[in-house]
């Protein structure tokens, strides 16, 4: 099946007429679609490794990526053991907090204007942080 005729299937199982739609109107809602569900799937796992340094990369690398921190219960479920141990836990802290300091010093306001979600992990940092960064999405469309 061609992706013209596909995109009008898709159409139709909308309770939508193909007709009111363009062709690549509809291609660009697939892609969007799509990139949701990848995106969805795409989340960095926890290490596996006992190495403390790999821990607290990862916790580092999840808080430039503008992550909230992880409970221990949930790294555990992520990794799929019953437990992390306390050391590579207080390791993922110590990453996750150089991380976060890296994060909160960019501009909020870019951050906005991005189109990057912002998940709240600068408030204790800048209690400006948010209000910022809204004004940045805010202004992403502004047409002045």
């Amino acid at each position: 099946m061609n992706c013209w005729k596909f995109s009008d299937v898709i159409a139709r199982s909308l309770n939508v007429q193909a007709s009111l739609f363009h062709q690549e109107e509809i291609m660009k809602y697939l892609l969007l679609v799509l990139s949701v569900m990848l995106f969805g799937c795409a989340q960095t796992p926890p290490p596996t490794s006992m190495n403390t340094t790999d821990w607290q990369n990862f916790g580092e690398e999840m808080a430039r990526k503008g992550k909230t921190k992880q409970t221990e219960a949930s790294l555990a479920e992520a990794a799929s053991a019953p437990s992390i141990d306390a050391d590579l836990y207080a390791a993922y802290g110590q990453g996750y907090e150089v991380g976060k300091t890296q994060y909160c010093s960019q501009n909020p306001r870019a951050l906005g204007r991005r189109g990057d979600t912002y998940l709240g992990i600068c408030d204790d940092i800048d209690k400006w942080f948010r209000f910022k960064y809204e004004r940045g999405a805010e202004s992403k469309f502004d047409l002045r």
